[in-house]
């Protein structure tokens, strides 16, 4: 999920699909940026704030999943996405190619370069 405040926009790619509990998620997020919008400015009224947001499910434009633990994954490349590229296709990458270009290997070693705390070799 994206929360764009510049575009006001809630954005969600969900790699299992299109499920009616998006409508969950997004509207909670949505809720959650009232709460913040009330306390941030008190003098405006934060319906109509609320109101002027627009919040769409793009998960059929996502890269799909096909299994139930590689989540993680499909965030972490939707995010890379998201900020390199803007943007987010259905065939931007694939479950296939994420075991190809093993990429929970290029995760790990990105995480272990940049640890501030791992142990000296």
């Amino acid at each position: 999920m994206r929360i764009n405040f510049i575009a006001k926009k809630i954005s969600l790619w969900d790699s299992q699909g299109v499920k009616e509990a998006n409508v969950l998620y997004t509207n909670a997020a949505h809720l959650d940026i009232l709460g913040m919008s009330s306390n941030a400015y008190p003098d405006k009224n934060a319906l109509e704030w609320l109101d002027s947001w627009t919040i769409e499910d793009l998960s059929d434009k996502s890269p799909q999943q096909a299994n139930d633990f590689d989540c993680g994954i499909f965030t972490l490349l939707n995010l890379c996405l998201l900020v390199e590229e803007g943007s987010i296709t259905k065939d931007s990458y694939s479950q296939a190619s994420n075991y190809t270009k093993d990429v929970r290997h290029v995760f790990a070693h990105i995480l272990w370069n940049t640890s501030s705390n791992r142990p000296e070799v």
